[in-house]
């Protein structure tokens, strides 16, 4: 799937971090509401890019392969389902981008997880943010301290 950096490091905590969201109210409540319409996914994915001062990933609505599933690379981000349009899936797939943009690429781990966290804080909400450390520490997901 695209060009994932570190494609060799095991992806130990991608089912804890998958099993914090659902968890979350704050993912639960984004993926009730409607999903965004490109213009807004277009903003959003240049507003967290400049946050986060990486280049604007492209923004791919289909996947390249015939497996419809939501994911990011250094460079771009596919969101090949309704739902994937929605704020909560853009940050965690933003979190990927950002983090395959650093020096600590490491898919759902420590330094992903933490970016995740800071992602959250800055463009869902504080409250979101505390809601998903709370349920990473449920989970046992560990994430990089600051």
């Amino acid at each position: 799937m695209g060009d994932i950096p570190n494609a060799h490091v095991r992806d130990f905590q991608r089912q804890r971090v998958y099993n914090a969201e659902e968890q979350c109210n704050f993912w639960q409540d984004g993926l009730r509401n409607p999903p965004l319409g490109g213009d807004e996914v277009e903003a959003l994915v240049a507003k967290i890019a400049l946050w986060a001062s990486i280049k604007q990933p492209n923004i791919l609505y289909e996947a390249p392969s015939k497996i419809p599933i939501a994911y990011a690379t250094h460079d771009s981000v596919v969101l090949p389902f309704d739902r994937a349009s929605s704020l909560p899936y853009i940050c965690h797939e933003m979190a990927h981008c950002i983090n395959y943009n650093s020096d600590n690429a490491d898919h759902h781990g420590r330094h992903f997880s933490l970016t995740y966290l800071n992602l959250v804080k800055q463009f869902i909400s504080r409250t979101a943010s505390v809601e998903l450390r709370k349920a990473f520490r449920n989970n046992r997901v560990k994430y990089a301290k600051a």
